[in-house]
């Protein structure tokens, strides 16, 4: 687990040949005001046209993915990875608790999965 780097308050991703894998646990209010929903998998940035990224930056605020590489340099991708899994998000196969406590747990159990 210890190559993964929190990338938000309950986000964490690591990149392993050219995939990223990234985990997190989210307070979704809409859905129910009391739940918390934790999941994640992989993200290949191939999977994705330039258009398709260009749209998905945007919905952070940036003016499109030169803004993100002028803005972050060398760590361009990873931002464009957390913004292209947070607008896919509802995407992956998510997993609902009461709690922030029992969210994490589950997501370390996933990010412990291939060290156990």
């Amino acid at each position: 687990m210890s190559d993964f780097i929190q990338t938000d308050d309950y986000q964490w991703l690591r990149k392993v040949d050219g995939i990223y894998e990234i985990y997190q646990a989210e307070h979704v209010g809409y859905v129910d005001e009391k739940r918390w929903f934790a999941g994640g998998g992989y993200l290949n940035l191939a999977d994705f046209g330039p258009d398709d990224i260009d749209f998905e930056v945007r919905q952070f605020g940036y003016d499109g993915i030169d803004d993100v590489k002028r803005i972050y340099g060398d760590h361009w991708e990873r931002i464009v990875a957390e913004c292209v899994f947070e607008c896919q998000w509802a995407d992956y196969d998510l997993e609902s608790y009461d709690t922030l406590e029992e969210a994490l747990a589950f997501v370390n159990e996933l990010m412990c999965g291939d060290d156990e």
